[in-house]
């Protein structure tokens, strides 16, 4: 019995320093670990840091093309509505101009008849006078 139980605890002496070792191994695994997941955060926050920046930046250009863009609107319906007020002026410039050319040809045809008179009364006045 002394025998074996010497035997025991030796073995379960070997038993516990195996044990041991495999305990640090897996403490130092552990760390490991948690060192290399530690980077792995890090680098993470690094790449959700660059893409917040990006994203960022490019609602930034989002805005500033929206704003870009309803100035131009604006200036396009700024514009639309002068072009219908020139269309207008010369709407209204092309009747009177119409009526102008009326009244032209009117006082041509006035002065036509005027000095178609003229030279009757002077036809007359020559035959008068003869």
């Amino acid at each position: 019995l002394a025998t074996q139980t010497v035997a025991d605890r030796e073995a379960d002496r070997q038993q516990t320093n195996e044990l041991r070792e495999t305990l640090a191994q897996l403490a130092t695994q552990t760390v490991a670990d948690r060192e290399a997941d530690r980077q792995q955060m890090n680098e993470l926050r690094e790449a959700l840091t660059q893409l917040t920046r990006r994203v960022n930046n490019f609602i930034e250009r989002m805005e500033r093309y929206r704003e870009q863009n309803d100035a131009n609107y604006s200036e396009l319906l700024q514009g639309r509505a002068m072009i219908i007020d020139v269309i207008r002026q010369l709407t209204l410039g092309q009747g009177r101009m119409e009526q102008a050319i009326q009244g032209i040809q009117e006082t041509q045809a006035s002065l036509a008849a005027a000095q178609e008179r003229q030279e009757r009364i002077l036809d007359y006045l020559i035959r008068r006078s003869e």
